[in-house]
């Protein structure tokens, strides 16, 4: 019979000697997944760098445009300010409150809460970059309401208003200004056709459509921009529209074959309607259309002087 004990000691023995030989091997193995541990926890400091690094040739790579440059550093955030979960959540939540009311065109709202993201970006460095994008896409949206032309005046105004309210007043104005240049100049062409070949009902017309014109655009410009350089940006758009007024009546009423007596209703027509629509509202552009007088002046002479000679 065996020995249980002999036997047992043959199997501790057997078992001993092959964790003997093991140990070597475990020890290598743990002396590697230290060597990983390490390196794991370097991980973070070894991104940061590699990144801070991009970010400087970024800034002094030329052959990169201005949108490039200007793309925030996840690295100076992640290092200047650790992760609010509230913070955060408190970002997503008012760019999307934004994000809709600009596609609901809510623009009061929008420009509310464009209002309030402002006050606490400087606490809240998601919402800096967050902002600026979103402010741009509600001055676009906000400047294309400026282009129909049958807009009423107290839509002009709110918008023009929010548009100041946005930190966008100059290129309100410019907008501005430039549809109503546009929609002067539509409702001219309109009158070339309808009376073309009738002088004196052509230049009646023009006048009344290019002084109610200037005069709706200072109502609607003056209620809306208040500062000195505002003023003066419209009073040289108003010259602007007089010069090219004046262009037109030359061409069409002094040219040959016109008779003097609708030359004097024209010119008659013109004082008329500009002390009516111009002058009664403090917009006082005689001294332009004085021009006007001059060349006619000028031209009447040298008509009486080939009637003269043909004579």
């Amino acid at each position: 019979m065996t020995n249980p004990t002999t036997g047992r000691s043959k199997l501790d023995y057997t078992e001993i000697v092959r964790m003997s030989k093991e140990i070597p091997v475990l020890e290598s193995e743990m002396d590697g997944l230290k060597e990983l541990l390490v390196d794991f926890k370097a991980l973070p400091s070894s991104l940061g760098a590699n990144i801070t690094e991009q970010d400087a040739e970024l800034s002094t790579d030329p052959a990169l445009g201005e949108d490039e440059l200007e793309k925030p550093s996840t690295t100076g955030f992640l290092e200047e300010a650790p992760l609010d979960l509230d913070s955060a959540r408190f970002a997503r939540d008012l760019t999307d409150d934004i994000t809709v009311a600009i596609a609901l065109r809510d623009w009061e709202k929008a420009i509310e809460l464009i209002e309030e993201g402002q006050v606490k970006a400087a606490t809240t460095p998601l919402l800096a970059s967050a902002l600026p994008p979103l402010k741009k896409q509600l001055k676009t949206s906000l400047l294309d309401t400026l282009s129909p032309p049958l807009s009423r005046t107290s839509s002009v105004v709110q918008t023009l208003t929010l548009l100041n309210r946005l930190g966008a007043g100059a290129s309100a104005r410019s907008a501005f200004l430039d549809m109503r240049t546009n929609i002067i100049r539509e409702l001219v062409h309109k009158i070339d056709f309808t009376f073309e070949g009738h002088e004196g009902t052509y230049i009646a017309e023009l006048s009344a459509v290019v002084f109610t014109g200037i005069k709706n655009t200072a109502d609607w410009y003056m209620a809306s921009f208040k500062e000195n350089e505002a003023a003066s940006l419209f009073t040289t758009w108003a010259k602007h529209q007089i010069e090219a007024y004046c262009e037109i009546f030359r061409k069409v009423v002094y040219s040959e074959g016109v008779e003097p007596k609708i030359v004097d209703e024209a010119i008659r027509d013109m004082h008329v309607r500009s002390r009516e629509l111009l002058e009664a509202y403090g917009l006082d552009f005689k001294y332009l259309l004085d021009k006007v007088l001059a060349v006619e002046n000028q031209t009447i002479s040298h008509m009486a002087e080939r009637g003269s000679r043909a004579f």
